[in-house]
């Protein structure tokens, strides 16, 4: 209960600074960026699914390196904030190689309506000066970045947007993984937590080519349910009475509930 008053106050001062701000500049976005990292290991300290929804914009950094992890919560971010999501690719691991830079880069412009770059070191055209990150830097990356750039450039005529068409929803709680948790760091490849099962349906949906949409409890109401057949319940013990009720109302109308292990026994 104190790690979800803890996040309610962040989010609460969160949305202040952007009432205040907004006050002086209408035109002001912030761009929050959350790293999943932050998200899986210390769910305590922040609460995406509620900033999603009062920011102008927010983002995730790509600090796995492209892993599969990342692209679980780059889905959960996507569709659940209120304005465009991005990824940022933010990694000291880029100074290996090209190929792993080249990697992040392309899954970040498939994921993402655009990609930020957290030290333009990573990709500049020369190498910078002694002491200015120039560890992080290697000369083969501008060449990956400006090549794939011109390579959207030929095909952004044809790119149409599109909303998603996955009939199937894995519900994802936030209360659920501070319990799990219960204030400890959580690996996502761990096959006996929540974050863990999470994590596996998402890796099991991808071999199988299953189109689905991870969202938040927290924020499930009739009208998002309304676009699923499916809905999976991952072993979730907590279930907030506004969700329960969006689900009841959802199988009255037809909707096919799936409940791994056990949910709602800790309400």
């Amino acid at each position: 209960e104190y790690e979800e008053y803890i996040c309610d106050k962040f989010v609460e001062q969160f949305a202040e600074q952007e009432r205040i701000v907004r006050a002086l500049r209408s035109d002001f976005i912030s761009f929050p960026i959350f790293s999943f990292m932050t998200l899986l290991h210390v769910p305590f300290h922040s609460s995406l699914a509620r900033v999603g929804r009062v920011s102008g914009a927010i983002s995730v950094d790509f600090y796995s390196n492209g892993a599969q992890e990342a692209g679980f919560w780059a889905k959960l971010m996507r569709n659940q904030a209120r304005g465009p999501s991005f990824l940022t690719l933010a990694a000291g691991k880029y100074s290996y190689g090209s190929a792993r830079f080249a990697r992040d880069l392309a899954t970040s412009a498939v994921h993402s309506p655009a990609v930020l770059i957290w030290a333009w070191v990573y990709a500049q055209p020369a190498s910078p000066p002694e002491g200015l990150m120039k560890e992080y830097y290697r000369p083969g990356n501008y060449g990956v970045m400006s090549g794939m750039f011109h390579r959207i450039a030929k095909i952004e005529p044809y790119l149409v947007p599109s909303a998603s068409t996955a009939k199937i929803a894995l519900v994802y709680s936030e209360r659920e993984s501070m319990w799990d948790q219960n204030g400890t760091v959580a690996w996502a490849r761990a096959s006996d937590g929540f974050v863990g099962h999470c994590y596996l349906l998402h890796c099991a949906f991808g071999q199988l080519g299953v189109q689905y949409e991870p969202v938040f409890e927290e924020l499930i109401d009739a009208d998002q349910l309304a676009r699923y057949q499916v809905v999976i319940l991952p072993r979730i013990g907590y279930i907030s009475p506004k969700t329960r009720s969006a689900l009841e109302a959802w199988v009255k109308a037809g909707g096919s509930p799936v409940a791994l292990g056990r949910v709602g026994n800790k309400d």
